[in-house]
């Protein structure tokens, strides 16, 4: 499934897909996705992928259900902290919150692995 498209032209692929959704304002499609999305929460789907084309291709790993575990705990981690720590919790703000530290996540670990993929 990873192993149909080199992930150097799948990476190539995606960043003109993000730049288009950043500087593409003005046209009509890009007007009908809600202001509070914004471009990297769309391509945060198309960088898992490419984490998992880079892994498969590169070292012949599964990296992405890591991943998925990862942000469980964490999400649980962010629950327990602003429910018990914090005495602040609402869900709207928890999925705020962990969306922005999975999006963060996803383009850390996109980057080390095109710096670990590149030279492999």
């Amino acid at each position: 499934m990873f192993s149909i498209f080199d992930w150097k032209l799948g990476l190539g692929a995606i960043l003109i897909i993000w730049i288009f959704l950043n500087l593409g304002h003005s046209l009509p499609l890009i007007k009908m996705i809600p202001k509070h999305i914004k471009p990297l929460s769309i391509v945060v789907p198309l960088f898992w992928w490419e984490i998992g084309a880079i892994s498969f291709q590169s070292w012949q790993l599964a990296f992405i259900p890591y991943l998925f575990l990862m942000f469980i705990l964490w999400g649980i981690a962010l629950a327990v902290f602003q429910g018990f720590l914090g005495q602040h919790y609402t869900f709207r703000r928890f999925i705020r919150v962990w969306w922005r530290i999975i999006e963060l996540t996803t383009l850390i670990t996109l980057i080390i692995f095109i710096i670990m993929g590149w030279g492999h």
